[in-house]
């Protein structure tokens, strides 16, 4: 091998290695960030549980009149960066993520979660829960007709723990915090020939989530409706090159819930 060789060879790596460490730095804040949001909705939460303990404690019926098992389908937006390591490598091989001519990149997306809720202590209840998460579709012209498509779409399936105050037996405020795996499934349209059709590759990665939630909740006994906002950190998908993007970020939810079981 050529001293010439050996240098490319050495550029190479250095570069590689500092891709490396800056994904490391980038994850490490991000996580860092979804840290402090989830902080803060605890902090939210014991404050509201100092000034509604009074309220609290003067309510002679429980929540719902202490029904154990609940649904939750709620319907919103979600807030994600409009760059990440995973964005930038598609750019680099000719992908572009076109929104249409009234779209921002930074805009908001819609957003659909669904939870099923079991109360297992007065305040205390644990759920499981999944949520859209990022959704995003990129061109690339093909030269050859129809332009190539790359397309993904992320889906978690969280165990979330929340506690919440009754404040009244139709009203409660509540704080959770979830884990689980990330689901992200992509596809690839590639138009190989003028004549034929695009070929198709589909793949799922598995990755992982994190979850800071909060809101309230304004219910008869058996319906209701709920407000629900938080942060979502979830690094799927990632490609060959270990370059991830964040599908979580900012969530605001609106929507229905059930109630049924009875007390404890």
């Amino acid at each position: 091998m050529t001293s010439g060789h050996r240098a490319c060879g050495s550029g190479h790596t250095r570069e590689e290695s500092g891709r490396r460490v800056a994904a490391v730095f980038i994850g490490t804040e991000i996580a860092l960030v979804s840290l402090v949001h989830s902080m803060r909705l605890i902090a939210l939460a014991l404050l509201l549980g100092g000034v509604l303990a009074p309220s609290v404690a003067a309510a002679k019926e429980p929540f719902v009149e202490g029904q154990t098992w609940g649904l939750e389908v709620g319907l919103g937006l979600g807030w994600v960066g409009d760059s990440s390591a995973y964005t930038r490598t598609l750019e680099t091989f000719g992908f572009e993520d076109k929104h249409g001519c009234c779209w921002d990149p930074g805009a908001p997306r819609f957003r659909f979660s669904g939870a099923v809720e079991r109360i297992v202590l007065p305040y205390f209840s644990v759920l499981l829960q999944t949520n859209l998460l990022d959704r995003q579709k990129w061109y690339r012209d093909s030269g050859l007709g129809e332009d190539d498509v790359f397309a993904w779409s992320s889906w978690t399936l969280d165990v979330q723990a929340r506690a919440f105050l009754p404040v009244r037996k139709w009203f409660r405020v509540y704080a959770q915090f979830g884990v689980g795996p990330t689901f992200t499934g992509s596809r690839l349209y590639v138009q190989t020939t003028a004549d034929a059709e695009q070929t198709k590759y589909r793949e799922v990665d598995v990755g992982y989530n994190v979850a800071g939630l909060g809101g309230l909740e304004l219910s008869s006994k058996h319906a209701g409706f709920f407000v629900q906002g938080g942060y979502f950190y979830s690094p799927s998908p990632k490609n060959r090159f270990g370059d991830a993007h964040q599908s979580g970020g900012g969530i605001l939810l609106f929507g229905l819930s059930g109630h049924f079981g009875r007390p404890l």
